[in-house]
């Protein structure tokens, strides 16, 4: 599917865990916040793999994007046991 001129995926796949990534993240999730004037809640994927090019955990990359932009992390403890 394509929603302006970007490929829209409908899986939540896996991605680098980087400062760009982060910065990305964090920029849409202050969007989607200051748009709907509420605060979201990030969930933490689930992922059968991991990256070599990551620069820091999903922990690290999570409660970064939280302290960056004040939004809540529902902790998905399947998705949890998935990762480990």
């Amino acid at each position: 599917m394509s929603i302006n001129g970007f490929i829209v995926i409908n899986d939540l796949l896996p991605f680098f865990y980087t400062q760009e990534a982060l910065s990305h993240v964090a920029k849409c999730v202050d969007q989607v916040q200051e748009k709907l004037d509420r605060r979201l809640l990030m969930e933490n994927l689930s992922s059968y793999l991991s990256f070599t090019h990551s620069e820091m955990s999903e922990g690290e990359f999570l409660s970064e994007v939280s302290q960056r932009t004040g939004c809540a992390i529902l902790l998905d403890v399947n998705n949890l046991y998935v990762n480990a």
